[in-house]
């Protein structure tokens, strides 16, 4: 997730170089007899931590999942009362900046005292040359003399404090957050307030690390040899998992993959069943009625995408060839309501 081709690269050839010294083991798979047989977890783990590592800090963003949920059940009246009152408050306190300049590398470290801002700005240096083992833990022994260093006096911002408040079941609620932006505090707020009228929210999982390495191989499977066993394989959470996710998957161990004989769909389910309804006019024309009838039942709240949805389709699709005579050439394939008079068949 958010990695850039270039830093990947930079990562497998990280890992290569250290997988060097054992034959043949610089690969993300074992394979016998050029079949690719399961995962070569070691190998995997070093990668994704050489591309967690080399990953730059992202400041934390605050498109607040509570702000946008708060706006939501004020709208629906399950809350009431939604404010947000913003106002100047005191400045923060002054810190230290200190900024370690190593070869070709620069880092620099904010923090109230000197030595831990010095001792930030070596534990950025050293991971940046690939040293994460230190001397009693102390970034600083361990960086020596390598690095040159500068101090710097950073005065304290002044902040803005965010007081909002709501009412829920007729009873008020209320928290205040402060922060060095109008938008960090609304969202520190939010967040505080909407613990208090959700405690545990039932969220879904963003991601989903095993899944998603099943889908690398399933990816792979497909390209390199034009077919999958699998044919019911979906990637359901909205993101990819973190490189840190990942590698942690690999270090516990990656279980041999479940190949799930199912059949592949056909090319007419398959190719509608992809297809957003804006594409129909773009596919052949005896396939535009099945391709409505999919995006249908998709809109009135049945989950078209589902294997088990497809697969009835595709056996009474194949079912109605075989009492038609449509042979390959699929020339039939229309979709209409059936008259009172006519055999159907039922999904």
């Amino acid at each position: 997730r958010a990695a850039p081709f270039h830093a990947c690269l930079r990562a497998y050839e990280r890992a290569v170089l250290e997988a060097s010294d054992e034959d043949d083991s610089a690969h993300f798979f074992h394979y016998t007899h050029n079949e690719r047989r399961q995962w070569n977890a070691p190998f995997a783990a070093t990668f994704f931590d050489y591309l967690r590592r080399s990953r730059p800090r992202t400041p934390t963003l605050y498109d607040s999942f509570d702000l946008r949920d708060l706006h939501e059940r004020n709208q629906t009246e399950d809350v009431s009362d939604l404010t947000f009152d913003l106002k100047e408050g005191a400045a923060s306190p002054d810190e230290w900046r200190c900024e370690a300049v190593c070869r070709e590398i620069k880092e620099a470290a904010t923090a109230p005292t000197k030595q831990k801002a010095k001792k930030k700005a070596a534990a950025q240096v050293l991971e940046r040359l690939g040293e994460t083992e230190w001397p009693n833990g102390d970034p600083i022994c361990a960086l020596g003399s390598r690095a040159s260093l500068t101090f710097d006096k950073v005065s304290g911002k002044r902040q803005w404090v965010c007081a909002a408040a709501l009412t829920k079941d007729a009873q008020p609620f209320n928290a205040t957050a402060a922060a060095g932006s109008k938008r960090e505090a609304r969202a520190l707020a939010a967040k505080l307030l909407r613990r208090q009228i959700a405690p545990s929210p039932q969220r879904t999982t963003t991601s989903d690390a095993a899944s998603y390495i099943q889908g690398i191989a399933w990816c792979l499977d497909a390209y390199v040899e034009g077919y999958v066993e699998d044919g019911s394989y979906r990637y359901l959470p909205p993101h990819a998992p973190s490189s840190k996710a990942l590698k942690a998957l690999f270090e516990d161990g990656v279980e041999d993959e479940v190949r799930v004989t199912t059949g592949a769909l056909s090319a007419d389910v398959h190719c509608c069943a992809v297809m957003p309804r804006e594409a129909s006019p773009l596919l052949p024309e005896h396939l535009q009625p099945l391709h409505t009838a999919i995006c249908d039942a998709r809109d009135q709240g049945l989950d078209a995408d589902a294997l088990p949805f497809l697969e009835a389709l595709a056996s009474t699709l194949h079912m109605a060839n075989s009492l038609l005579g449509g042979g390959d050439a699929r020339k039939w394939t229309t979709v209409r309501r059936a008259q009172e008079n006519e055999i159907t068949l039922s999904l």
